[in-house]
This record gives structure tokens, C-alpha cells and sequence, in this order.
């Protein structure tokens, strides 16, 4: 590899040596260049050393450097990077020094300013950063039964409706959620800004349709009428509010909590069989209060 390297600086040096210099005036330059200056395009020396790296190919895990010598020239050589040592994940790969080597940092994808939107998302380049780049439709050139759309799905799929697991691929960003279809699932239809058409004001809120969109209905002011899923309850719930007029406090529906019974009127055995650092094993079971003592007993959820 060496023999090598020397053989291609002695060659480039053997081509400008051989050119005419009458035209050329005189170099005055206080440079020390052991590696020959530098030709501008008439072929005339310039006040600037030569890199002896410039025409060295090294391999893709190697540098070319030039090590320090006693005596002139010295000649470049290819250096092998050092192993990255890290007990780090990078999913896009290491990042590098002015050698190009890999060193104990995670590489950062730049972010993308791109000029078309890609439905189907971005090619990704070795690093797997996004490129301006758009994957291709999926779809594209699949042909399904009458009746039937194609979805691009994790691999392209013929149904007759939106499958959920599919996912939105929309050309247009909703500020106020997408409205649902009847199966549950997003689609590319936007939901309008709440309150929008609607007569008056609703401080605690607009209640929302089927499609997931509110409509010109407000929320009521107590926990009477209010509607929660399975999992949840109504609670009347402080709010602080940035604009006036403001209601506070408001219904709303919140996760419900598992809560120890009422201990008023029991009578049970004078012992700890639980405690904060012994706490109950089994799902549903708290450490509550039996009257005297404490036991785990089955919570109930308010």
C-alpha cells in the first residue's frame, strides 16, 4: 500500500515538473511546503502547499494521514479507524470526526425542508434518515374487485371500507381532529373549529356527535346528564380559564380510582395484616381500615 502511495505523489510531482514555467513568474512565498505547492489552472506554482491526501483513496473504515518524519517527503498513508467502543444505541448510526471515523455520539437527522408532501412517507438514506424523496403508492398498479379500494396498508389490501390499521395517509393536516366513521376509525375529513356556526357560547365545552366532531350542544354544567365511558366518572373539577367568561368548577369525565369501603360501623379483628411496606398481592385489593386493625379488602372503584 505504501509503495503504493509513493508512486502517486511522485507521479503528480513528475507532471507539473515537466511543464514549461517561462510564463509563470517567480513564486516568493515563505511557505515550507515538503509536499510541492499547489498549480493554478495556467500550471503555475501558488503560495500554498500541496495536501498529500488529495488523490489517496483509502477504504471505507480508514483515513489517509501523513505521518510526522525525520526527513523529506513523507509520504501519506492510510490509517485504520479505531473501533467504536459504546454501550449505546443509535438508530441512525454513529457520528463521525473531520476523518471520518465513527465516534461515541448518535448521529442526528437534519430536519427536512422539503418542497412536496410525501402521503406515503420519506425514503430514508443509509443512516435511515428522511430524504425530500417520497416512497411510491403502494396501490399503485393493483387492481381490485368490483366493490372493493385498495388500502395501503403494512402491504397493499382490497376491503370495502377504512381499515383503522391501515392508518391515515392524507395530503392535509387537521388543527381540530379528524372526524371518525362509523367503524371508529379516523379519516381524512376534518373536524370544524368548535363553536363554529353555533349560536352561543358553551364555557364548559361543546358536546361532541358520533363522528367525534362537537356540535352546538354544550356540555352541562353539573354531573347530571353527563355521559362517561365504562372506565371513567363525572366529576366536577376546578379549571383555570384564559379567557373570561369562565365557569369553574365543570363536569368532566376522569379516570375512576380504586378506593378502600367504608370502615364506619365495622368491627374487625385488632391486628395489621397489611400495612405500606406489606402491601396487598392481589389485583382489586387494598390495605384498608376494618374498624380496628387493617386487612386487604376488595376496593371499589369511584
Amino acid at each position: 500500500m505504501t509503495s503504493f502511495l509513493v508512486f502517486i505523489v511522485a507521479f503528480s510531482a513528475s507532471i507539473h515538473s515537466s511543464k514549461a514555467v517561462d510564463s509563470c513568474l517567480e513564486l516568493t512565498c515563505t511557505l515550507q511546503c515538503t509536499s510541492g505547492f499547489v498549480y493554478d489552472a495556467n500550471d503555475c506554482k501558488i503560495c500554498q502547499c500541496m495536501d498529500p491526501c488529495d488523490n489517496v483513496i483509502c477504504p471505507a473504515d480508514s483515513y489517509c494521514e501523513v505521518p510526522t518524519c525525520i526527513t523529506a517527503p513523507c509520504n501519506p498513508e492510510c490509517t485504520k479507524c479505531a473501533p467504536v467502543l459504546c454501550e449505546m444505541f443509535c438508530p441512525n448510526g454513529f457520528d463521525t470526526d473531520v476523518n471520518g471515523c465513527e465516534i461515541c455520539k448518535c448521529r442526528e437527522c437534519e430536519e427536512l425542508l422539503c418542497d412536496s408532501y410525501c402521503p406515503h412517507g420519506h425514503v430514508k438514506d443509509k443512516y435511515g434518515c428522511d430524504t425530500c424523496n417520497c416512497n411510491p403508492d403502494p396501490c399503485d398498479g393493483v387492481e381490485c374487485p368490483v366493490g372493493k379500494q385498495c388500502y395501503p396498508c403494512t402491504s397493499p389490501t382490497c376491503s370495502t371500507k377504512y381499515q383503522c390499521e391501515c392508518g391515515l395517509a392524507c395530503s392535509t393536516v387537521c388543527r381540530y381532529g379528524n372526524a371518525m366513521n362509523t367503524a371508529g376509525c379516523p379519516t381524512c375529513s376534518c373536524c370544524d373549529r368548535p363553536g363554529k356556526g353555533c349560536r352561543r357560547k358553551c364555557p364548559t365545552g361543546y358536546i361532541k356527535s358520533p363522528d367525534g366532531c362537537t356540535t352546538c350542544e354544550c356540555k352541562p354544567k353539573t354531573c347530571e346528564g353527563m355521559t362517561c365511558p365504562s372506565d371513567q366518572t363525572c366529576k366536577m373539577v376546578d379549571v383555570w380559564c384564559v379567557k373570561q367568561p369562565c365557569i369553574s368548577p365543570i363536569p368532566m369525565c376522569v379516570e375512576k380510582k380504586l378506593v378502600c369501603p367504608s370502615a364506619k360501623g365495622m368491627l374487625g379483628l385488632c391486628v395489621e395484616l397489611c400495612s405500606s411496606t406489606q402491601p396487598c398481592t392481589e389485583d382489586g385489593q387494598l390495605c384498608c381500615s376494618n374498624g380496628c386493625g387493617h386487612s386487604c379488602q376488595t376496593g371499589i372503584l369511584v
